[in-house]
């Protein structure tokens, strides 16, 4: 009798809404925020990364949510979206890890070593997934 090992592919039963959860929420996020933008004709820059001080710190957490165009929310969120599913499908029990890890440590990284500059959006955290799956399947 030959078992069949399919389990981690598109031809198995496994749902794939819940692999899009945690991705779409923040991408939902983030038109959230450009919506508010748009309407109060006001930025979020200052709740970016302003690397080397401490009231940059805050954009650790924020910054990924904040986009200076609809254009670049739109660069963005679409690889988000794919590299986020891909990431949650292939690596289901460190997903979450993975994601949450990429999302503090490029922020880090933005604080403690980019220009004297207010710095948003998630290229970072798009980056770090694209180079996680990649790495992941050699």
């Amino acid at each position: 009798m030959m078992m069949q090992s399919n389990q981690r592919y598109f031809g198995s039963n496994r749902p794939l809404f819940p692999l899009f959860f945690l991705p779409a929420m923040c991408v939902l996020i983030m038109i959230g925020v450009m919506l508010i933008q748009d309407v109060t004709k006001t930025t979020f820059y200052d709740w970016g990364i302003f690397p080397r001080t401490s009231k940059g710190l805050k954009g650790i957490l924020f910054a990924p949510f904040i986009h200076g165009s609809w254009s670049h929310l739109v660069s963005n969120a679409v690889p988000l979206l794919l590299m986020g599913f891909g990431v949650f499908y292939y690596f289901s029990d460190t997903g979450y890890k993975v994601f949450f890890w990429l999302a503090f440590s490029n922020g880090l990284w933005v604080w403690s070593f980019a220009r004297a500059s207010y710095h948003v959006g998630a290229s970072g955290m798009v980056y770090g997934l694209a180079v996680f799956l990649v790495l992941s399947a050699m």
